[in-house]
């Protein structure tokens, strides 16, 4: 898998997409030292010092019907929460849903899927990822970052960081294709607050929630409170 890196861009989203329409053919990786308009779930921004955090987009071709595009996340999610426990055994991040990741009540990872549909297959799928690596100052409107260099009072080398996601993403993309059922129950087991109550971003409105799991297309099942 080719790894494009670059010094600075606007977003790695929108220069894998520009790649893929000059012609780009996956699986490749686009991996900046600095995003200047990094794209985060919905309107969303995603602020990361430069030089200091894993900022890269995956494009790749799954093998995947329309209907299970959800499992994309799922891989994602949980190579991700993978490459953090391999590189800090001592901690156990949870996905929160979709494709947050979190350690204890704090967000290391978000994660910005976008797929190209051509009839009833996926032809390519975009996997944004910012990942929290050395980072240990964040701007006050960010509420409640983390990163594993806080975790583990240690820096990291980025690139070695990105060869290990590289590696699990697509092995679990792998996997995830052959055997879902087992894939999904995984990730379901590993949901951040299964079974308690937490806020949720539903369609774009906020919903407190008590999460037991996805369904069939990778919504959220849960019971419903009032906020």
């Amino acid at each position: 898998m080719k790894i494009n890196r670059l010094k600075k861009v606007d977003s790695t989203n929108l220069e894998a997409q520009r790649l893929l329409d000059a012609g780009a053919v996956a699986p490749f990786v686009v991996f900046a030292d600095e995003q200047t308009a990094g794209k985060g779930q919905g309107d969303h921004s995603w602020n990361a010092a430069p030089c200091m955090n894993l900022t890269c987009s995956f494009v790749l071709r799954p093998q995947l019907a329309v209907a299970e595009q959800y499992l994309v996340t799922v891989a994602a999610s949980l190579a991700v929460k993978k490459t953090i426990q391999q590189l800090l055994p001592a901690v156990n991040p949870k996905i929160k849903w979709p494709n947050d990741v979190y350690v204890d009540d704090k967000k290391i990872c978000g994660i910005l899927i976008s797929h190209k549909i051509i009839g009833s297959e996926i032809e390519s799928s975009i996997i944004g990822i910012g990942l929290n690596v050395n980072q240990k100052v964040f701007p006050e409107n960010i509420p409640n970052p983390v990163s594993m260099s806080q975790l583990s009072k240690k820096n990291y080398n980025i690139d070695e960081v990105l060869l290990i996601l590289k590696k699990n993403i697509v092995e679990i993309l792998n996997r995830v294709e052959t055997d879902p059922i087992a894939s999904v129950r995984y990730y379901t087991d590993n949901m951040y607050k299964l079974g308690e109550k937490s806020v949720y971003t539903v369609n774009g409105v906020q919903k407190l929630l008590t999460a037991t799991g996805i369904d069939e297309y990778g919504g959220i099942v849960a019971e419903e409170d009032l906020l």
